[in-house]
C-alpha cells in the first residue's frame, strides 16, 4: 500500500479494488481516539492469480525433415505462479506445386512440462513428415487459467521419396517396350525429374511418367527401374521387366554338306546366330541345278 490511506471511518469492513493480480500488499489498521492513534502490526497478503498474459510466440532453434526443435520463453506477465507448459501442434499439408497448404489436421499437445523453473525452454519435435508445414503455439498454464502464444510455422525439409513403384514395361513390336509408372506414394517434396535405368544404367531424364525404348533386339527381357529425385534425394524402385516380341531369325549358316554316296547326302547345320524368338522348326529344301 506505500502507506496510502485507503479507507477512513468507523466501520469494521472495506475491499480494496483495483489491485494488480498476484501481488504483494501491506496493510496495517490504526485505530485512533480523541487523544491519539495506535497502528497494528502490517500484514502482508497476495492478490489472487489470474490467466498469463504476454506469452510470446515460439522460435525454432533448428529443423530438417523430420525434426523441429522449438524454444520459448515465459509470458511477459505471468501473473501467478506458471506450473505448466504444453506445446501444441497442428500440421499442414502443402500443395506439391507451391509451398502452400491445402489441408489441416487436428490440435494436439505434443509436450508437456511441469518443470517451470527457468527462463528458456526447449522441446525436439521428432518423427515428422517431410515437406510438411507444422504450426505450434505455447499455453503457459497458473491455477487460474492458461495464456495462448499466437501461431507460428515452420515448413519441414524435403525428403527422398517413398513408395516408388516399379515401371510396368508393355510389349510394343520386336523392337519397342513402351514403359510408364506412377508417382510415388510418398513424394517428400517436389519431384524434380525421374531417371530411367535400362539393365542398370541410365538411359533417359525427366518429368513425364512414360517412355518409350526403341531399338532393341527382338526377343530380350530388359530390365527397367525408375529414380525419383526430390531437393531432398532420390529413391530407385525395384525391377521391372519386359521382353521384346518374337521376330524372324537371322544371320542364319548355310548347312554343311557331306557326300554319303552316289545316292545320299547329309546336311548338318546350327542353330541361326540370332534366332530372334522361340524356333518352331527349321526347313531343309532342294532343288536341282
Amino acid at each position: 500500500m506505500d502507506g496510502v490511506q485507503r479507507y477512513r471511518g468507523i466501520d469494521r469492513q472495506y475491499t480494496v479494488t483495483r489491485l494488480q493480480p498476484f501481488t504483494d500488499y501491506v496493510f496495517q489498521l490504526e485505530a485512533c481516539t480523541g487523544v491519539g492513534c495506535t497502528t497494528g502490526k502490517p500484514q502482508i497478503i497476495t492478490s489472487a492469480e489470474i490467466f498469463p498474459e504476454g506469452q510470446g510466440v515460439p522460435t525454432f532453434a533448428f529443423s530438417n525433415d523430420t525434426v523441429v526443435v522449438i524454444a520459448w520463453n515465459p509470458p511477459a506477465v505471468p501473473n501467478g505462479i506458471i506450473v505448466r507448459y504444453e506445446v501444441l501442434r497442428q500440421e499442414n499439408a502443402l500443395s506439391a506445386r507451391k509451398r502452400r497448404a491445402v489441408s489441416v489436421s487436428g490440435v494436439i499437445v505434443v509436450y508437456a512440462t511441469n518443470d517451470t523453473n527457468k527462463t528458456d525452454f526447449r522441446y525436439v519435435d521428432i518423427g515428422l513428415k517431410p515437406y510438411t508445414r507444422y504450426e505450434y503455439k505455447i499455453l503457459a498454464i497458473n491455477s487460474a487459467g492458461n495464456g495462448e502464444s499466437d501461431w507460428t510455422a515452420v515448413e519441414t525439409k524435403q525428403s527422398s521419396p517413398v513408395g516408388v513403384a516399379p515401371p510396368s514395361v508393355n510389349q510394343v513390336d520386336y523392337k519397342t517396350l513402351l514403359l510408364t509408372w506412377t508417382k510415388p506414394a510418398q513424394p517428400n517434396g517436389i519431384i524434380s525429374f525421374y531417371f530411367l535405368k535400362r539393365n542398370g544404367s541410365i538411359m533417359h531424364q525427366g518429368k513425364e511418367l512414360n517412355f518409350t525404348d526403341f531399338d532393341r533386339e527382338p526377343f530380350t527381357v530388359y530390365s527397367y527401374t525408375v529414380v525419383a529425385c526430390t531437393g531432398g534425394g532420390c529413391t530407385e524402385s525395384a525391377p521391372g521387366y519386359g521382353r521384346t516380341a518374337e521376330s524372324a531369325p537371322e544371320q542364319i549358316a548355310p548347312p554343311v554338306m557331306t557326300v554319303l554316296s552316289a545316292i545320299a547326302i547329309r546336311a548338318d547345320w546350327v542353330k541361326p546366330v540370332k534366332p530372334n524368338g522361340k524356333l518352331c522348326f527349321v526347313s531343309l529344301c532342294i532343288s536341282c541345278v
